[in-house]
């Protein structure tokens, strides 16, 4: 199943995908609409609730919010996954948990940036080592 991720900054769209693009998180997603919406994506989470919704739906979202061990805060951000295939909007936090797993691919990935030599380090300038 595909979940578009359409946020311009950069720094929140990664904190969404870290959580989003994890596949037992996807499962979860697709279980939980198929539950909610009986598989059917809308155009907006206003437009899934004005056409009438079980109340106990938070339920199925704290339910994978548990399972999948997520912050809360991104309730919303799963809620619009779950009803609408796509996430737009995310609110900057102070912190996000990140899977050590994530995490430690992240590094990894990072290391292999600076190896390559695919890395400007944010303190160097054109004009030599200004710091």
């Amino acid at each position: 199943m595909k979940i578009d991720i359409e946020i311009e900054d950069t720094s929140l769209f990664t904190q969404v995908a870290l959580i989003i693009d994890r596949p037992k998180v996807r499962a979860s997603i697709t279980r939980v609409r198929e539950k909610l919406t009986s598989g059917k994506t809308y155009l907006s989470v206003k437009a899934w609730k004005d056409s009438g919704l079980n109340l106990t739906y938070q339920n199925d979202i704290v339910k994978l919010i548990v399972e999948n061990e997520i912050s809360p805060v991104l309730a919303p951000v799963l809620e619009e996954a779950i009803v609408t295939g796509k996430v737009t909007r995310f609110s900057r936090v102070l912190t996000v948990p990140i899977p050590r797993k994530d995490l430690a691919e992240l590094y990894f990935a990072y290391e292999d940036t600076i190896r390559d030599e695919d890395y400007e380090h944010p303190l160097s300038h054109p004009w030599g080592d200004i710091y």
